[in-house]
């Protein structure tokens, strides 16, 4: 290895997930000389295996009181939305809007005993009746008897979030390699025979699983096993959707969500109780099992043809007392360096704002570090989606 060349700089972001990449934007445009440090592709691991979704929190209201979770993300669409207009603290006009709201699909008994509840004032800005003309298409046969609710929560494509976010930083400003931390304000960076010290005054970890690599006592994993169904062809293709499908219980048993592959192929991804309960399950029986809910949800649509694959996600969250999800992004203070969780994809502004209230508050202000760069060091690329790698479909 050849010796190391050094580097000055305000902030460290270690992680190139939304939750690092939204927190580097923030920190540029404070006028911080933050650098970003990704040791795979941008979006690798979380990010580009989430659904997109900006949760309001209406789901985790389906036990029919508002829940902590529901307080704390009901503001996360509208400042999403600000943003996308132009109008937010960053500029998501180059975004692409999958679709700018969500269903929830209920039986016709779930959705009576739920109608009150959506209709108070709590959340009545949140969630609106459909009526039955309106239904999506994948709705639209007579034997669906259930409900159907409107949720204002968009889905967006989420690697145009990350490049839109990335455009609003230098380029340099973004670094591929190892990270290792031999001291609180220094950072080792590894890319092959390469090394350069970064020399900081504050490190921040936003690297979802990999954050247990400072301290695994502070993280804790509850994954997930998505199932992806493939139209058969562009020209016989599964109809939209963007929805929850509610059971009796209190979480969605199926969250779909639609995309397209590059051979423009239409794909449902499945999320929801499905992907909870499926951990322990092999490919085979958790593709079984999402077929056998799919044809009780919509047994009028063609199931024959479909493809299906899984893959797993390693949802990794800031630890909690027994174990249960956080309302919040996390964020802690570990071995002299900052340990960040955002959550939820939505909750990532929520995180970047801890961080800047965090940096306040001890007094890192920006601007103390002449701006450098090392300019031809290798900058990581963007990863691809789930559907785009080498699943086995069947």
């Amino acid at each position: 290895m050849t010796k190391p060349a050094s580097l000055s700089c305000d902030c460290v972001v270690i992680g190139g997930g939304i939750a690092g990449v939204w927190l580097l934007a923030r920190l540029r445009q404070a006028g911080y000389h933050a650098l970003l440090v990704e040791a795979n592709q941008l979006g690798s691991g979380q990010t580009l295996y989430s659904q997109g979704i900006i949760h309001g929190g209406v789901k985790y209201s389906l036990s029919g009181s508002l829940s902590g979770a529901t307080r704390a993300i009901s503001a996360m669409p509208e400042r999403w939305r600000r943003c996308l207009s132009g109008q937010g603290e960053l500029d998501l006009r180059a975004v692409r809007v999958l679709s700018e709201q969500q269903y929830l699909i209920t039986s016709d008994s779930l959705g009576s005993r739920l109608s009150g509840f959506f209709a108070s004032q709590a959340l009545q800005s949140q969630i609106q009746s459909v009526a039955v003309g309106d239904y999506p298409a994948a709705l639209q046969n007579p034997a669906f008897q259930g409900r159907v609710y409107r949720l204002h929560e968009p889905v967006l494509q989420i690697d145009s979030v990350l490049a839109a976010l990335l455009a609003q930083v230098p380029p340099d400003a973004v670094l591929q390699g190892t990270a290792h931390i031999p001291q609180p304000d220094t950072v080792l960076l590894q890319n092959g025979t390469r090394a350069l010290h970064l020399h900081t005054r504050c490190v921040i970890w936003t690297a979802g699983a990999g954050n247990a690599a400072v301290d695994p006592s502070a993280q804790q994993s509850r994954p997930l096993h998505m199932v992806l169904a493939r139209s058969p062809s562009v020209q016989n293709p599964l109809p939209l959707l963007y929805g929850h499908c509610v059971g009796v219980g209190d979480k969605p048993r199926l969250t779909i969500t639609s995309h397209t592959d590059r051979q423009g192929r239409l794909i449902w991804y499945i999320g929801g109780l499905l992907a909870e309960n499926g951990v322990a399950l092999e490919p085979p029986e958790q593709i079984a099992q999402a077929r056998s809910e799919l044809a009780l949800s919509f047994p009028w649509l063609d199931w024959s043809a479909v493809e299906f694959a899984t893959c797993r996600i390693a949802r990794a969250e800031g630890r909690q007392v027994g174990g249960k999800r956080p309302d919040l992004p996390v964020l802690q203070e570990r071995k002299g360096v900052l340990l960040a969780w955002p959550t939820k994809l939505a909750l990532a502004p929520l995180l970047a704002d801890q961080v800047m209230d965090w940096l306040q508050a001890a007094a890192i202000q920006p601007g103390r570090v002449a701006a450098a760069s090392v300019p031809d060091w290798p900058r990581p690329a963007l990863a691809d989606y789930p559907w785009e790698q080498d699943l086995q479909w069947n």
